[in-house]
């Protein structure tokens, strides 16, 4: 979305739960303004770089980069490691590793589309934070099984 249409999208949704996936390292400054706003950011390690400034090289800075997100006003951080799983935490609470569900990976893209959407449905079906997690990977691995950007 265009700065413009981020200002305008902020500026109506003052009490909504905004879900953000960060789509690339280039695009996602496009949200650095407005994290103050988001509750759920979804970036991958390369996005999470670029909007902390840390080198997340390796899986043990991913408690440090959530709490560089935090420390902007995001309310929960996950973390998509890829092979390795995701890192979930959530500002003045719990952190956790969930391990990638497995599957045969056929065409990623679209995983992590999947992977938002399966955060969004926990949401609002109120599920526990564990549950929904596991149901969001499950959702990236489902989606990363076939060709098809959305699973048939």
């Amino acid at each position: 979305l265009s700065p413009s249409a981020l200002e305008y999208l902020f500026s109506q949704l003052q009490n909504a739960a905004v879900f953000v996936d960060t789509v690339s390292a280039v695009k996602c400054q496009r949200i650095l303004p407005w994290l103050q706003w988001v509750h759920t950011l979804k970036p991958n390690r390369l996005e999470a770089q670029t909007l902390t400034g840390i080198d997340l090289d390796h899986p043990n800075k991913a408690l440090a980069v959530a709490q560089s997100l935090h420390d902007k006003g995001v309310q929960q951080v996950v973390l998509s490691f890829a092979e390795l799983g995701l890192f979930y935490s959530r500002m003045n609470g719990e952190n956790f590793w969930q391990a990638p569900t497995p599957t045969s990976i056929v065409n990623v893209t679209g995983a992590g589309d999947a992977l938002c959407a399966g955060l969004v449905h926990g949401f609002f079906e109120n599920l526990s934070t564990q549950a929904t997690i596991q149901f969001a990977s499950a959702c990236a691995a489902f989606t990363a099984s076939t060709q098809a950007t959305n699973h048939p």
